[in-house]
């Protein structure tokens, strides 16, 4: 069977993946040593593979990650990596992620993951969404599923996360207004991409990005670990449509 090396583990990937060339290449998508480094920017903002390092690296003490949009595993898995102390909650809406991710989970006999297949936002009900094969979305589509806030999930369940990672391609601030709470009381480290172009399709916008993070009192920083003072500024200016940035406690 193929394996993966996650931060210093192999993990059987399962036929599920093994049989299928695109899923494979969204596992390894941050692990591309051979991803060109173009200009400053890219590295500061768009690189996978220093995305990677750099959520390795800051998260290496933390105990507990809510992996938000964690399609495939690529940050649960390292996350976790040999520590049995560590704990990672997978949330994605798509039935091919979930069966994945399930599958690696019992193959592996890996105890400390938790994949969950429903979306994350501002609701606890029933949405409408649009499904394809690597990912279900919160927009206005012909299927449906069970939308929860991390507020729920974490009051439920009584999770108190030191981290989290949100990646659900422009329904961001949906899932900050449904972790506010969380947030405020558990004060986590927070790995985040934000898709200025995609955040329309929720009628928000990057002001209201901005304004979460100041309401929280947190700062950003680019993925050389150096704060961003202009973040409004960086973010229209953004030309991908993905912007990677990580965002911590300002004490």
């Amino acid at each position: 069977m193929e394996t993966i090396n996650y931060n210093g583990r192999d993990l059987y990937i399962g036929s599920i993946a093994e049989s299928h060339d695109m899923i494979k290449d969204h596992m390894l998508a941050h692990f591309n040593l051979n991803e060109p480094e173009t200009d400053e920017w890219f590295l500061r903002f768009n690189s996978q593979v220093k995305e990677m390092n750099n959520f390795i690296e800051l998260s290496k003490n933390k105990k507990i990650l809510f992996d938000i949009g964690s399609q495939f595993g690529s940050f649960s898995f390292p996350f976790i990596s040999t520590d049995t102390s560590k704990r990672a909650y997978a949330f994605d809406g798509g039935t091919n992620p979930f069966l994945t991710t399930t599958q690696i989970k019992m193959i592996n006999n890996l105890d400390n993951f938790y994949p969950f297949n429903f979306l994350i936002g501002n609701k606890n009900e029933m949405v409408n969404c649009f499904s394809e094969s690597l990912q279900s979305l919160a927009i206005n589509g012909p299927d449906k599923r069970l939308m929860f806030t991390i507020d729920m999930i974490s009051n439920m369940y009584d999770i108190k996360p030191d981290v989290i990672k949100i990646d659900i391609e422009g329904c961001e601030y949906q899932a900050l207004l449904g972790a506010r709470e969380t947030i405020l009381n558990c004060q986590p480290m927070i790995f985040i991409e934000v898709h200025p172009k995609f955040l329309l399709q929720y009628q928000n916008s990057i002001i209201d990005i901005v304004d979460f993070v100041k309401s929280i009192n947190y700062k950003v920083l680019d993925l050389n670990n150096n704060e961003v003072t202009d973040y409004l500024d960086i973010l229209s200016k953004e030309m991908t449509d993905s912007n990677r940035t990580v965002w911590v406690p300002n004490n």
